[in-house]
């Protein structure tokens, strides 16, 4: 019979020579995201392979998140549904339909559906994915830049967690899932600081690599690569395949975001003066502006989310070019003068997360940059709402 550790390898290995990183000129783009699908599709067969042949052991709670059953999740409210793949719909939203992706809000999160996941209260969310018939939660227990990571199985209970930075995030089909988990410096415990990829749907392993970074977060997923943010010490933005070496974006201090379906990494250089738009592949910057943060890709990666550092003013901008096409009309306005977040909820409309009165409300945003009231409405003393996260 084969080693099984070297069956793993020939796996990964394949994987990794299925991979091109050659430039992708604007007009191919198109035909571009064709071949970023079909590099998916080999991560998820590597996956499947892998599970045959090997379970990769992963180190459960560090510290920051409690144990699982010491802490048991209190039962659902309703009973959850089996969640599927936090993918982004390329259908349109109406106006002033409830959303179309799941949201969190204080401890529990909303399916499109309808039916209601309940956490355990307390906790908090500050990011999530649907992952193997329930839902990977980062919680809102931050310390030093660490949070609590916790899966839970279709029935609300907890049965795997983790210390990590950041949040989980699936991949643009929601066919994987990648976090970071670490052991704190405080906690007095040893641990390797690792990356997972994992398939979101199937019991496969989870594949890992050890980083040699301090409280890395994942920022997304672009083909087969894992694009990370290092936290303390060296920093930067690298990505990896978790087969070779992670390998630097020299042209970014800081990543907010990427596109899947068009190759591109958002972030920063400049302690957040400059934000970018560089092609993941070749690392060029293919536009930059003083004085913004740029984020939240749309689904099909035309349009990207800019942020003046001051002022906060929101524009919708093209994630290629940089050019604006409109302004978010939020700051100022009646009924959401304050605007917290923003979400894509398909490829023509946003999810605001706004605040008026000590509640959260939930804003529906056009590609006008006009808002119409989304049914949610969050309770006096709210933590307003958190989406899940996808490549």
């Amino acid at each position: 019979m084969s080693d099984p550790e070297q069956l793993l390898r020939d796996a990964l290995q394949d994987r990794a020579e299925r991979t091109s990183y050659d430039a992708t000129p604007l007009a191919d783009v198109e035909s571009g995201a064709y071949r970023l699908r079909r590099r998916r599709r080999t991560v998820g067969a590597a996956l499947t392979a892998a599970a045959a042949v090997v379970v990769v052991v992963v180190p459960l709670a560090v510290v920051a998140a409690q144990d699982p059953e010491t802490v048991p999740a209190p039962a659902p409210t309703t009973t959850p549904s089996v969640p599927t793949p936090t993918t982004t719909p390329t259908t349109p939203a109406p106006s002033g339909g409830p959303p179309q992706i799941a949201y969190a809000e204080g401890d529990r999160i909303h399916e499109p559906g309808g039916r209601v996941f309940q956490l355990p209260r307390d906790l908090g969310v500050s990011g999530f994915v649907a992952y193997r018939g329930g839902y990977l939660v980062a919680d809102a227990r931050y310390f030093e830049g660490s949070v609590g990571l916790t899966r839970y199985d279709a029935g609300g209970r907890a049965v795997a967690s983790w210390t990590s930075a950041g949040r989980p995030v699936s991949s643009a089909d929601g066919l994987v899932t990648t976090w970071t988990s670490f052991a704190p410096p405080e906690s007095g415990t040893t641990a390797p600081t690792l990356v997972h990829v994992a398939s979101s749907t199937g019991d496969g392993p989870e594949v890992t690599q050890e980083l040699d970074l301090i409280q890395p977060s994942v920022v997304g997923m672009v083909g087969v690569d894992v694009v990370i943010e290092g936290g303390f010490g060296a920093g930067g933005v690298w990505a990896t395949d978790l087969v070779s070496a992670p390998r630097r974006i020299e042209v970014l201090d800081r990543a907010t975001d990427v596109s899947d379906a068009q190759g591109l990494i958002a972030g920063s250089v400049d302690q957040d003066a400059i934000g970018r738009v560089v092609d993941a592949a070749t690392g060029e910057v293919l536009w930059e502006r003083q004085g913004v943060t740029v984020s939240a890709f749309s689904p099909d990666g035309r349009y990207a989310v800019a942020t003046a550092s001051q002022g906060g003013r929101r524009e919708i901008v093209e994630a290629r070019t940089g050019e604006v096409l409109a302004e978010v009309k939020a700051s100022g306005e009646e009924h959401f003068p304050t605007l917290l977040e923003l979400t894509w909820e398909d490829d023509g409309h946003l999810l605001g997360d706004l605040a008026f009165n000590c509640c959260a409300h939930l804003g529906r945003v056009d590609l006008d940059g006009n808002i119409t009231p989304a049914r949610p409405r969050g309770e006096i003393g709210g933590t307003g709402f958190v989406f899940a996260a996808t490549s």
